[in-house]
């Protein structure tokens, strides 16, 4: 790197990356990142009292059992991923991606009883406390 202010304008300083995984990046002379990270206070009894909600709820809307088993799977799925105590599992990248995951397969299954999910506010509450608090994006619900 040139420290010659007449030669380094516009220039190259020798940063050059191809494929770049990071949470921020600063690049330049005098450059600076920041990163917050919210971690959620959600105590996992909070996130499976929430489930139990959601359970609820769909047994008073649905009649059909064959659909209502197919919900209750993904919620088995996402109470056995909230009920894991450990900070790294819960907080973690790969807790969001199966989460995520299990929550759109979720809102995926809902549509097809015909529930529309923003309409039932004794749903939307629950789930977004549960997508919350395991950084999951609202869209993935349909929601925001």
């Amino acid at each position: 790197m040139s420290t010659d202010p007449k030669h380094s304008g516009g220039r190259n300083e020798g940063i050059q990356a191809t494929n770049v995984s990071a949470g921020v990046v600063a690049v330049g002379r005098g450059a600076q990142a920041t990163s917050y990270v919210v971690q959620s206070t959600a105590q996992p009894s909070e996130l499976t009292f929430q489930i139990s909600k959601v359970e609820q709820v769909l047994a008073q809307l649905i009649e059909d059992k064959q659909q209502l088993a197919k919900l209750r799977e993904e919620l088995v799925t996402l109470r056995a991923l909230t009920a894991d105590t450990r900070q790294e599992r819960v907080d973690g990248a790969a807790a969001k991606a199966e989460a995520s995951s299990v929550l759109e397969r979720f809102t995926t299954k809902l549509k097809m009883t015909n529930v529309v999910l923003s309409d039932v506010a004794t749903l939307v509450t629950p789930l977004v406390t549960i997508a919350k608090a395991l950084s999951v994006p609202l869209h993935l619900l349909g929601l925001g």
